[in-house]
């Protein structure tokens, strides 16, 4: 089952100073420069790890950050994960695309600060991403901006970000 986001009031229960340029406090729904938006729930499903990898603990998994840095066409997407298990980010070569349900699990309700629907954990760069799913002569993308699934022809470009079992 997965964990339900829950909202903290910590900058408003501090009664922190509120400035004109800073994020949302959920508590009082007003600025807070402790950068706690409205948007962005605390989450206790995603754990920030090293070297740019979030921790899925409902899951199981563990995810990249931020996933390739400019979009890649289908073909070019396992050549990138064959890249990564080169590398060994974390210390693994297990590196793969993401299963469909995997990625539409990343899709939220409400939108981050910078208006897409995923944890705020996750890099806003990525707002198109290949999954492993293929669907007659096109492949299943998670579009976090406006929150959709669609399928992609292959040619077309979207990010990759990978995923692998925590073990």
């Amino acid at each position: 089952m997965l964990s339900e986001p829950i909202k903290t009031d910590r900058c408003h229960s501090r009664g922190t100073r509120l400035g004109p340029h800073d994020f949302f406090c959920p508590a009082c729904q007003r600025s807070c420069p402790e950068g706690h938006p409205v948007s962005d729930e605390v989450d206790p499903r995603f754990v920030p790890l090293e070297k740019g990898l979030i921790q899925d603990l409902d899951l199981g998994l563990i995810w990249q950050e931020a996933g390739s840095e400019e979009p890649l066409d289908f073909g070019r997407a396992s050549p990138y994960v064959d890249g990564l298990n080169k590398e060994e980010p974390g210390g693994n070569s297990f590196w793969r695309l993401p299963l469909l349900k995997e990625a539409v699990s990343l899709l939220t309700v409400r939108k981050n600060r910078f208006g897409l629907h995923i944890n705020h954990l996750f890099s806003p760069r990525q707002q198109l991403c290949w999954t492993s799913q293929k669907r007659g002569d096109g492949v299943v993308g998670v579009l976090f901006y406006p929150g959709a699934v669609l399928v992609n022809d292959p040619k077309a470009k979207a990010f990759v970000r990978a995923v692998r079992e925590d073990r």
